[in-house]
């Protein structure tokens, strides 16, 4: 609805007091009186900023001059600086001034800055109230506060005493509109008009309420009256450019802005209006550049926060947007506008539940469709197919000739399963525009969802007599073909597509997957590179290049395509993660912090790079940074149930439990089904010692179909950890009757051992590895049993047949190598080195292979490796006592003492403490 206090709002924004010295030269030979006259002459012609030189030298020369402090006061008003106006006619108050004329100069300047309650205090006094001009203003000042009866009061009293009196006569209409009485309100402001044809308020009021009833002729001639009495009225010539910029007729507008800046050079609302020209042409950062000079001097002023997120979603500053969307929408409330745009916000960045919310205000009575559509949207996104269902109808019911619509309601029948409900709806789309290739494909893709295959491609030829030579349907026909096998056809499809656009590199894609498939690499490459030789510059090519030579194992030519393309895009993000995350992976982490800081000093609002960034910083240890990068990143996507979990995890490396568990609940709360989350927050609650918590909520995970298995698996390792294996045995026999998962088998038969039924624990690990004959984690625990039992000829059975299975196995090698030699059998090491081949940084590898060496005479390697694996190990007990005798074979004493003494202190109990205090002795 039109309010008149808007305008008061934005005729308040000013540029501050205006710079203006002392001028020079003949002024100094002026008298105050002279000057005076002087800046009088210049009001008269409307000059106010000659007028504010002329005074200002008057009361350099005057200060106690009333006339010219009143003066200087009313040319700030007109001039729109309250502030600057208030000051000064308190003082000329102070100094005499009659209050009859100070008084309504006065509160004009308090309400232009919304101080509507200070109005009422400063003329509370019967003989201000007795001036019909004071009236009006407190009527003004009362329906600031929205004190709609005191305001009606008050101009009623004014028009008693002055039946013509503007501000009172525009006071009701004011009010009449309040009870959306516009016939009123036109009478009112005519009746305005009439009594006060100079009153440049009037005329301006007559045009806001012309151009709030969608009649913008009215608006404009009532502005044109306006710049006859009054020329350089900026808001005027303000108000015709907004009105020049929505008709889009952007040189009229260019000139009256021109105009407004001439009339009033550091009014703020000139750069408002100019970002709206420079938004409405698509000039989005000349737009931003415009209200971020405005904002930093008036950070209140809603249109320009609401038209900077609009530019700042423009420019897919996202994050940004976000925030003075809902700065705006905090202070202003109900605007649609802001709503759609705030929603389609929180869609883009996965938080439907927000979306919903943020429209919920404006889905009431009679939405827009473009409400509608989103809302439909964020229940699709829920699953919610009903709903959504619900609010497309609605749209299309406003909307019926929108094919748009009727796709999205298609869509949200198939997520009924409604499949005769969605074709009619995709079918209906292309009814009502023939012509629309979206429209076509949903259609298309309907049918091929339906296994519909004959009509999805009669659909698509359909659509190539509207656009014979398009290579997205030839690359959908392909797509199609490949849906039943028929690779011949898909292939002459995606050579088509090619043919007409050598460029489309979707088509080459699915041409390559097809190489792929087929297993030919080669060819895969040779059709990479040769679309990369025509398009020298397709950075989809190098990434396809870049992912074949990945998956080929060759790690040079991977990193090499990709710095080829972050060469091409050194601002772009993507590439840039890309490459730091191969660093990463490659444990060249300074290579990738490196990277990543700088990228990011451009995008320091990156959900992306801040989220590398943290994993960098956790792999370099810093955590602290990482910690920051998690909580600047959680900042940004407030409502990422992901990344509080990513932030709990660095909480729990640091030890800081209390945090973890809170940002672990609020993952939950955001996302209840999440169940990586869920499990960190029974496992965090077992480390605290709160087994009693951790088991409600892993039984409350068995609740859940999908987290059932998770659940008892969880219960099952508290018990263990509360010694409780006969329990953890019956919860782990419950997780097995839902999964057959090999790490659940081998628990399962560790709690009966640890219960006291060993047989049994191999008889269920033995059945299900019958059961499963390919599977390798059973058979090695199996085998570490045997060892245990010294059950050697069942342990090398069960190793050579993991072996068969998993040739290659590092851990199977390594524990058949220790077999071997524990049975004295030659091949233990042959077996060991085949090990150690495999798995060279293994601890445990090189602990079997250095102690064997040492026993078959080769203690200068054996103590090599044995020294390794300290270092990688330090604390195993096993391996240094291995060293200490490996050392002694090597004639090294004292560093055998040394190692043995170290050991002797450090571990409490190992396998081999009497031998090694018996080898201590020795030395």
């Amino acid at each position: 609805m039109f309010k008149m206090k808007n305008n008061r709002r934005a005729v308040a924004l000013v540029a501050g007091a205006l710079a203006l010295g002392v001028v020079g030269g003949c002024s100094k030979q002026q008298t105050p009186e002279q000057l005076l006259a002087e800046a009088k002459q210049f009001r008269q012609r409307g000059d106010n900023k000659a007028a504010l030189i002329q005074l200002k030298n008057a009361l350099a020369k005057e200060p106690a001059n009333i006339e010219a402090r009143a003066l200087l006061g009313e040319a700030y008003l007109d001039m729109g600086d309250a502030a600057s106006a208030e000051k000064e006619i308190r003082r000329a108050l102070e100094l005499g001034l009659d209050r009859q004329r100070g008084l309504p100069k006065l509160a004009s300047a308090l309400l232009l800055q919304n101080q509507g309650q200070k109005v009422l205090s400063e003329t509370a006094d019967p003989a201000a109230q007795a001036l019909p001009d004071v009236l009006a203003l407190r009527g003004n000042a009362s329906l600031q506060l929205q004190k709609i009866d005191d305001a009606k009061a008050a101009f009623e009293a004014a028009l008693k005493a002055d039946p013509g009196q503007p501000e009172a006569l525009l006071g009701m209409a004011q009010l009449a509109l309040l009870k959306r009485d516009a016939a009123e309100a036109t009478r009112l402001t005519a009746l305005a008009v009439e009594k006060n044809p100079k009153n440049i308020q009037v005329w301006f009021f007559k045009a806001q309420l012309a151009r709030a009833q969608g009649k913008p002729a009215d608006a404009q001639a009532a502005l044109d009256q306006l710049l006859a009495i009054k020329p350089d009225h900026a808001d005027a010539h303000l108000q015709k450019a907004a009105m020049y910029i929505s008709e889009k007729k952007f040189d009229a507008a260019k000139t009256e802005i021109a105009a407004a800046k001439k009339a009033n050079p550091p009014y703020l609302l000139n750069n408002y209006t100019q970002a709206l020209l420079d938004f409405t042409q698509g000039q989005y950062p000349a737009a931003l550049d415009g209200l971020q000079k405005l904002l930093s001097k008036a950070p209140e002023h809603m249109p320009s926060v609401l038209l900077m997120g609009a530019s700042q979603f423009a420019l897919g500053s996202i994050p940004q947007a976000e925030q003075n969307l809902k700065k705006y929408l905090e202070n202003v409330g109900g605007d649609a506008y802001a709503r759609r745009m705030l929603a389609t916000i929180y869609l883009s960045t996965g938080r439907p539940k927000d979306a919903l919310a943020v429209l919920a205000p404006v889905l009431t009575g009679a939405p827009d469709t473009q409400a509608l559509k989103l809302a439909g949207r964020g229940h699709m996104e829920l699953r919610e197919y009903v709903q959504a269902a619900s609010y497309f109808d609605r749209a299309s019911k406003i909307d019926p000739n929108s094919a748009e619509l009727h796709v999205a309601l298609g869509m949200s029948k198939l997520g009924l399963s409604d499949m005769s409900g969605a074709v009619a709806q995709m079918e209906e789309a292309t009814r009502v525009d023939p012509k629309s290739v979206d429209a076509g494909i949903a259609l298309a893709m309907t049918q091929l969802r339906l296994k519909q295959y004959d009509k999805a491609i009669a659909t698509l030829q359909g659509l190539e007599r509207e656009q014979p030579r398009s290579p997205m349907l030839q690359n959908l026909q392909g797509n199609m073909y490949l849906a039943q096998n028929k690779a011949p056809q898909a292939r002459a499809s995606f050579d088509k597509a090619l043919e007409f656009q050598p460029s489309y590199f979707a088509a080459l894609s699915s041409l390559v997957q097809m190489d792929l498939t087929e297993n030919k690499p080669d060819a895969a490459k040779a059709r990479l590179t040769a679309f990369l030789e025509k398009n020298k510059d397709s950075i989809e090519a190098m990434a396809g290049l870049a992912k074949l030579a990945e998956m080929q194992g060759q790690v040079a030519e991977t990193r090499a395509w990709l710095e080829r393309i972050h060469a091409a895009n050194p601002k772009a993000v993507g590439p840039v993660i890309q490459l730091a995350g191969h660093y990463l992976a490659a444990k060249e982490v300074p290579k990738a912090l490196t990277l990543v800081s700088n990228t990011q000093v451009a995008h320091p609002d990156s959900p992306e790079l801040l989220d590398l960034l943290a994993r960098i910083q956790l792999a370099s240890q810093n955590k602290s940074g990482a910690l920051e990068s998690y909580n600047k990143l959680a900042i940004l996507l407030p409502g990422s149930a992901s990344v509080q979990y990513r932030l709990a995890t660095v909480h729990i490396a640091m030890e800081n439990y209390s945090a973890a568990v809170d940002g672990l609940k609020k993952a939950i709360k955001l996302q209840p089904n999440y169940l990586d989350a869920q499990v960190a927050l029974v496992e965090l609650e077992q480390r605290k010692g709160n087994t009693d918590s951790a088991l409600t909520q892993a039984r409350q995970l068995q609740q859940q179909k999908v987290s059932m298995i998770i659940g008892y698996a969880l219960e099952g390792d508290i018990q263990q950890a509360r010694n409780k294996p006969d329990l953890a045995a019956k919860a782990y026999a419950s997780a097995l009757e839902q999964s057959k998962e090999p790490a659940i088998v081998i628990k399962y038969a560790e709690s009966l051992r640890r219960a006291g039924k060993a047989q049994e624990g191999i008889d269920k690990a033995l059945a299900w590895r019958k059961a499963h004959p390919s599977d390798i984690l059973v058979g090695i625990y199996l085998a570490e049993n045997y060892l245990a039992a010294k059950k050697y000829a069942l342990a090398i059975e069960e190793l050579q047949r993991v072996l068969k299975v998993s040739p290659k196995n590092a851990a199977a090698l390594n524990d058949l190598a220790w077999v071997y030699y524990t049975t004295s059998d030659a091949r233990a090491l042959a077996t060991a080195e085949q090990a150690y081949q495999l798995a060279a940084d293994s601890p445990a590898i090189m602990d079997t292979l250095g102690w064997i060496l040492t026993e078959q005479g080769q203690a200068a390697r054996g103590v090599t490796l044995l020294q390794k694996a300290v270092a990688v190990q330090p604390e195993a007990a096993d391996t240094r006592f291995h060293l200490a005798a490996a050392l002694v074979k090597s004639n090294d004493k004292a560093g055998a003492r040394k190692e043995l003494e170290r050991l002797l202190a450090n571990a409490k109990d190992f396998p081999n403490k009497e031998e090694a205090q018996a080898l201590l002795k020795q030395l």
